[in-house]
């Protein structure tokens, strides 16, 4: 899988394969792990550490064994696909199937047990393993309502998925189970999802372009797990890398979608989008429209040339994402564009995007939206650096908004709006923001002081200052400075400032600061990193 090396994400895995938000245990803070064997007696799993009770966030690793003539072929329940082992991070009771099969092999020759997948697939039962051996398959796939795991000799191994290739489209559309799994392939043209259909799609390298102009294609009610895949070069008209239509609820979790058309597209469907690099889209890198709801958590959304995000008549929650480096100057793009939207916005860093209006944020008829814990910085626009707000209704909390670029409210633009806030780092203060017969409450919890990031990103405006269209988004490190330690990313370490962040104990009180290391002074930390695990300490 490709990997970037503009940004590097707020946290590590949230979890593995888990389906619904992200844990909502409550205050619960003790879980179980239980785990099932299919069939009984078709091997093991060994369980590190192996306790009767987990503590809310610990990490297992399960290590499952086969016995006698069986071979393992996946997870299924609370955790999805082929990892072997697999890591968990226990959020919540949590409940793990290991499924094992009989294998059989397809391969070029007579030494294997078929010479195609289709008539591997055809000829075998429910429950059974195809190992696919390196060569080049010049078929179409279709599971045709079969349980089976289809995979290659090695699913992780970038060599193996490079050399063995279906030259062809992978169908399901029989309304297939998360017992239907295609893993570590090259699939020259896209995994289509069709009529109810719920398989695994993992670790394959989907490029484009092929005919219908998407790497993974859902439709009709359909909810593929998407885990693990490289998905490229879908450009061809609206080609889109995942496209989702009408009724469908995807999980797309650890995917590198890159240089396609749109990255991720939910039109009239659901998604949940966990640890994917979404970037260097022709237009938008996550689209939702049509009554989609997304919740979108840990994604790194950067290099698109349209927006990071746009939603319209859509419900977002966006959680923990990198959001920089996204839109084109004088185009109408900015990190988050939301038109008559719920949105929810929290804990992001949203940085060095830019647009005609509302270089971070644009929003126009939203008639709730809630932001808290987001880091605003150096996005740019004519009207509205950071914020440019239409006919919406927006509050905002324990945010930072420094430094950002706009010709008319370099931090917000409000126009006909209901603003509100409160516990955030202003740049400029109230002067930072322009309103235009709307009501802003804008309240003395504010301040205007240098917020003390570790290095702050910047536009380096290679050599030309008066023209924007050429210059390049440089990220940096927007942890807040302190003096008794704040966390590094590149080091994975806590590093010791000599001076500290005002933005430090200084959010609302009553807003939840249990996830902050010790010593945390008891208050929540202002910005992205206010509230989670790596959250700068109290000096």
């Amino acid at each position: 899988m490709r990997t970037t090396a503009l940004f590097v994400a707020l946290v590590a895995v949230f979890g593995w394969g888990c389906g619904g938000g992200g844990g909502g245990s409550g205050g619960q803070t003790v879980f179980t792990l239980t785990i099932d064997i299919v069939p009984a007696g078709a091997g093991s799993v060994s369980v590190s550490p192996g306790k009767a009770a987990y503590a809310k966030g610990e990490r297992v690793t399960l290590t499952p064994t086969a016995t006698g003539s069986y071979g393992f072929a996946h997870w299924e329940g609370d955790g999805k696909g082929l990892a072997n082992p697999a890591v968990v991070d226990i959020v919540r009771d949590t409940k793990v199937t290991a499924v094992f099969g009989t294998e059989h092999t397809v391969g070029p020759g007579g030494s294997y047990d078929f010479t195609s997948i289709q008539s591997a697939i055809d000829t075998l039962t429910d429950g059974d393993i195809i190992v696919v051996h390196p060569d080049t398959y010049n078929e179409d796939v279709d599971f045709k309502g079969k349980a089976l795991t289809v995979r290659s000799t090695a699913p992780f191994t970038a060599s193996t998925v490079i050399a063995t290739i279906i030259n062809g489209t992978v169908f399901f559309r029989s309304m297939e189970t998360e017992d239907s799994v295609v893993a570590g392939f090259t699939i020259k043209d896209s995994a289509e999802c069709l009529n109810g259909s719920s398989p695994v799609i993992q670790a394959n390298d989907i490029a484009g372009p092929g005919a219908v102009g998407f790497g993974v294609f859902c439709m009709n009610n359909s909810s593929p797990w998407i885990l693990d895949n490289t998905i490229s070069g879908w450009t061809a008209g609206t080609g889109s890398g995942v496209y989702c239509l009408n009724f469908c609820d995807a999980h797309i979790e650890g995917n590198d979608i890159f240089s396609n058309y749109y990255g991720v597209w939910c039109d009239n469907s659901d998604a949940v989008l966990r640890n994917n690099v979404v970037e260097t889209s022709s237009a938008h890198g996550i689209m939702v429209e049509s009554g989609g709801t997304v919740l979108a958590e840990n994604n790194t959304i950067s290099l698109n040339k349209g927006c990071g995000v746009l939603g319209n008549l859509a419900r977002l929650t966006l959680r923990r994402n990198i959001i920089g480096a996204n839109g084109t100057w004088a185009s109408s793009t900015s990190g988050v564009n939301c038109v008559q939207c719920d949105l929810t916005l929290e804990n992001n860093l949203i940085v060095g995007n830019q647009g005609t209006a509302g270089g971070g944020l644009s929003c126009q008829d939203v008639y709730h939206g809630e932001v808290s814990n987001n880091t605003f910085h150096t996005n740019r626009a004519t009207n509205g650096g950071a914020i440019y707000l239409v006919s919406s209704s927006v509050s905002f909390s324990n945010c930072i908004f420094w430094n950002d670029q706009a010709t008319i409210g370099p931090e917000v633009w409000a126009g006909n709006s209901i603003v509100a806030v409160g516990y955030s780092d202003v740049s400029g203060g109230i002067g930072g923001i322009y309103n235009s017969g709307g009501q802003v409450r804008y309240d003395s919890t504010n301040f205007n002081l240098d917020p003390l990031f570790a290095l702050p990103g910047y536009w380096d405006l290679n050599g030309t200052p008066a023209n924007y269209t050429d210059d390049v988004w440089v990220n940096g490190d927007y942890h807040l400075k302190s003096q008794r330690g704040r966390w590094s990313d590149l080091l994975s370490n806590w590093l010791v400032d000599t001076v500290t962040s005002p933005c430090i104990d200084a959010g609302d009180p009553a807003s939840d600061y249990g996830l902050e290391p010790l010593p945390n002074g008891g208050r929540i930390n202002v910005g992205a990193y206010g509230g989670i695990e790596t959250a700068s300490k109290t000096p």
